[in-house]
């Protein structure tokens, strides 16, 4: 935590945070708009800062589970090791843990915070989801839930990736039931990291929810934060 705290208050302090949000977008994305990034702000159009029953709604829309399927696609789900179940087979997948993911919302909804910095009081409630929700053909389902259930509930889980992510914090290569640990171990940590920077970050998203950038929520700065340490560290990261 504190290599990315002295890398955020650097830039924050300096008054330099434009152009370090510009450097955390060209991290992410070599051009800063690909077609990752089109169909994820199609995504957080819908469930960014939206009311549960709006939630609710979309999820019983096949166009938007599809959407999600497609997106989850253009961030690297399904290539190298990694494949995902069938368009059909995803979408059922998706129906069978609809009620769980709106449960949860409705949880956040009454947080104070309402975003990941209160993971750990809904810890059980997030297991549950984590343990129903699969959407791959391939054994391990860490990154991808991590990203789709960042991509259905975005103030709340933060993506994760193996080449970054999992290196920077050191976490043992998850497996099977270590997988639950390693989200919780990493969710935990991100919520701590969002409670201590909460008004720098929300810099970050202010400029971002403008330009139509990567940084749109608090979860996913984080994650470029880490992104950005580590092409700029490779040999930190590996």
């Amino acid at each position: 935590m504190e290599i990315l705290t002295k890398l955020l208050e650097r830039y924050t302090q300096s008054g330099e945070i434009r152009k370090f949000n510009e450097e955390l977008n060209r991290a992410v994305s070599k051009t800063g708009r690909g077609h990752d990034l089109q169909n994820y702000l199609k995504v957080l159009k819908e469930t960014k800062n939206e009311h549960p029953e709006h939630l609710e709604k979309i999820l019983h829309d096949d166009d938007f589970l599809i959407l999600l399927y497609k997106t989850l696609e253009s961030w690297g789900m399904n290539q190298r090791g990694a494949k995902m179940k069938s368009k059909k087979e995803f979408v059922q997948a998706i129906k069978e843990v609809r009620e769980l993911f709106i449960n949860l919302a409705y949880k956040i909804q009454n947080t104070k915070e309402r975003n990941i910095s209160e993971f750990e009081q809904l810890e059980r409630k997030v297991k549950e989801l984590y343990d129903h929700l699969d959407v791959m053909e391939s054994r391990s389902k860490l990154l991808s839930n991590s990203k789709l259930m960042h991509f259905i509930l975005p103030e709340f889980f933060m993506p994760i990736d193996h080449g970054n992510t999992i290196r920077f914090l050191n976490v043992p290569d998850p497996w099977g039931e270590i997988e639950w640990k390693a989200f919780k171990m990493i969710h935990r940590w991100a919520s701590e990291f969002a409670k201590k920077h909460k008004e720098q970050l929300k810099k970050l998203v202010e400029i971002d929810e403008k330009t139509g950038g990567w940084n749109q929520t608090i979860p996913k700065v984080i994650d470029n934060l880490i992104i950005y340490y580590c092409k700029k560290h490779q040999d930190k990261c590996r």
